[in-house]
């Protein structure tokens, strides 16, 4: 069972540098906490690995993610700049919206980790918990939750394990953490 790692914010308008640098800081961070993360390719055209400390390639990575009209191509600054980056293997997606300040209810900005059961499992509680704060640390987010989506027959209900309010609150299921990370190291 794959565990997410969220965090979202609403409209913030940041500059291409400003998002970059903020990338480059989740993903080292993120490689200090497990070498699984160390590589990088986008989902998209060449996939070649990003140097994760490299904030030029990062910036040239979120210009290729701005929206554009569909008539004329023209960049929509206000939906900021995307991108989709997976770790080798299925291992790891992340996906990111940062910069974007659109009033349009809905539109906001957010980071979204899918880990792989394999490394979630040798995570364990202690990992997601560093892989939130990371992402809290690098994002200044909103909000943020460690979860897992259970399928029943008829049904897909989304389970917290950890949440993160930008109070400083956090949330812990601890009934639901021995569930679901229990099951990915057995499963």
């Amino acid at each position: 069972m794959n565990t997410k790692v969220a965090v979202s914010w609403g409209a913030r308008h940041e500059s291409l540098e400003k998002c970059a640098e903020r990338l480059v800081s989740c993903l080292v961070g993120l490689e200090a906490i497990d070498t699984r993360f160390s590589t990088w390719t986008p989902n998209f055209g060449k996939r070649t690995v990003v140097n994760v400390s490299d904030a030029k390639q990062i910036s040239d990575l979120l210009i290729r993610g701005q929206n554009r009209r569909d008539v004329g191509g023209a960049v929509i600054q206000e939906l900021g700049y995307s991108i989709e980056l997976v770790v080798p293997n299925s291992l790891a997606r992340m996906m990111l919206v940062c910069g974007s300040y659109s009033r349009v209810k809905g539109i906001g900005n957010n980071c979204n980790l899918t880990i792989d059961r394999s490394i979630a499992a040798s995570l364990g509680v202690d990992g997601h918990s560093k892989v939130l704060a990371k992402l809290v640390d690098s994002w200044q987010p909103e909000s943020g939750s460690v979860y897992v989506f259970v399928s029943r027959v008829d049904d897909v209900d989304k389970v917290n394990l950890i949440e993160w309010h930008q109070n400083g609150a956090i949330y812990r299921n601890e009934m639901a953490i021995r569930q679901y990370l229990c099951a990915a190291r057995l499963g």
